[in-house]
């Protein structure tokens, strides 16, 4: 499977990277690199948490803004359709002439 591979060797170079960041003594000694490991793990664990809250409630706005904008869209259509039926707005009118320059 090329993503699998493709996706290992993307894994590969973050942690090449997060290691290289990290000084040489909390590098090399793994109980400093285990805690800290462990904090920025329970880290993104909240952040993760939170961006999935967010994530619902900003498909919940979503989908409510969605219902108001059909809803709107189907006023919108029967009040063109009420305004022909009245002779009020209608395309075959003729055009209005342009308004006069000053």
């Amino acid at each position: 499977m090329p993503h699998r591979k493709h996706e290992r060797h993307w894994l590969e170079r973050a942690e090449a990277q997060e290691l290289a960041l990290l000084p040489l003594r909390e590098r090399d000694d793994p109980a400093v690199n285990e805690a800290d490991l462990e904090a920025r793990l329970a880290d993104l664990e909240g952040r993760f948490a939170f961006l999935d809250d967010l994530l619902h409630q900003l498909d919940a706005v979503v989908t409510t803004q969605q219902r108001v904008i059909d809803d709107l869209r189907e006023q919108l259509d029967q009040t063109r359709a009420s305004l022909k039926q009245a002779g009020l707005g209608g395309a075959d009118e003729s055009p209005e002439p342009p308004p006069p320059h000053y």
